[in-house]
């Protein structure tokens, strides 16, 4: 197996080795440290990534400003084992920016990075950042983090909240920072959560999609000029073409920055939100808080969502591309600050695989 990354590399978030200011286009990263075979998950942050490997052990590289990468250094250009997570057995990560949170086999959520907005569940000023992960909270399935909130689903259906409310991202009333995670009441039987910049999905059990926080871009499927942001959990319509049907147990929700990407059991692809840097493929609008079809016709196995802009990976074995290229985050090789149309970046490969995740203006 090889690994490739592209994007920004401005403090060595690509694991090259290096540090520059953009990759354009897949280049292969020096794996000969690294259990290559052993990796499970790759996982993205702002400016720092992290492969997970299949005895629990992480390895990040990118930048370290809060700790991100558990130690004193201000960031690394290559892969290195991140020690200060050996007494856990890590199953999921999630980083938004400068704050990461992670699922373990014993399901536990912990988190570590900064807490500048009470987003690891403590008041600011007792703890600015932490370079050692705090448990959080137990009986968590999944972590979601946005960027200055977080959300954790718990094994009996309740999802908890914590960090900034400016714009309703805790799903419930509160002050501007709340650094106590809590219930968001007004949903329960969710079995999986999704976050952005300043909102969450949830989809429960009933295969209804709920959301709640920011929607200046219709994230949250409603007019954004009647419902700016919300506090409460509102119901997004799942309009035909897409139905309940086709939410079963296959499928995929990813939050992009203002955009949202769902891959369907039927290896559909639909987005909806923000478009102004075309995350929402070729359509004109500047926003749709209706799902638009992307690629039909084509079966998605895989969908990776970065701040505005996408990656998926076809049933065919192409890895295509589109939204914001600033960095060359869409790796087709080009300075064009915008790729409109799904553009394929690296060919059929039978051994090729991809992460479920995309960062901000980077890929692995």
């Amino acid at each position: 197996m090889k690994l490739y990354s592209w994007g920004a590399n401005t403090h060595g978030q690509l694991g090259q080795g290096v540090t520059s200011e953009e990759v354009l286009k897949p280049t292969e990263i020096f794996t000969d440290h690294l259990p290559l075979n052993e990796i499970v998950s790759i996982e993205i942050g702002g400016n720092q990534s992290y492969l997970i490997a299949k005895d629990g052990s992480v390895f990040g590289c990118g930048w370290n400003n809060c700790g991100q990468l558990g130690h004193e250094a201000n960031e690394e250009n290559l892969f290195i084992k991140l020690n200060h997570l050996e007494n856990f057995k890590i199953k999921q990560i999630s980083c938004k920016w400068d704050t990461c949170y992670a699922i373990t086999d014993k399901h536990y959520c912990i988190g570590w990075g900064g807490n500048q907005y009470g987003q690891l569940g403590l008041p600011p000023e007792q703890l600015k950042k932490t370079l050692d992960p705090v448990i959080i909270c137990y009986n968590a399935v999944q972590v979601a983090a946005g960027l200055r909130h977080c959300a954790i689903l718990l094994n009996y259906g309740k999802v908890v909240t914590a960090g900034t409310n400016k714009r309703g991202q805790l799903g419930r009333p509160s002050n501007e920072e709340n650094p106590m995670f809590d219930f968001v009441s007004e949903l329960k039987e969710v079995e999986m959560i999704s976050s952005g910049q300043n909102f969450s999905l949830a989809l429960t059990k009933d295969k209804k999609l709920y959301g709640w926080g920011c929607n200046k871009f219709g994230q949250l499927g409603i007019v954004p000029d009647s419902c700016p942001f919300t506090e409460k959990p509102v119901e997004i319509q799942l309009s035909p073409p897409l139905t309940k049907c086709e939410l079963l147990d296959d499928i995929t929700i990813m939050c992009g920055w203002t955009h949202t990407l769902l891959r369907t059991a039927g290896k559909k692809l639909f987005a909806w939100g923000r478009n102004n840097y075309g995350q929402l493929g070729s359509i004109a609008d500047s926003y749709s808080i209706e799902l638009i079809k992307v690629l039909p016709g084509v079966k998605i196995r895989k969908i990776a969502a970065g701040a505005e802009h996408n990656l998926v990976y076809t049933e065919e074995g192409f890895l295509r591309s589109w939204g914001w290229n600033e960095h060359g985050s869409c790796g087709d090789n080009s300075i064009s600050p915008v790729i409109l149309h799904p553009t394929t970046i690296l060919a059929p490969d039978k051994k090729s695989k991809m992460s479920k995740r995309n960062g901000l203006e980077q890929a692995i």
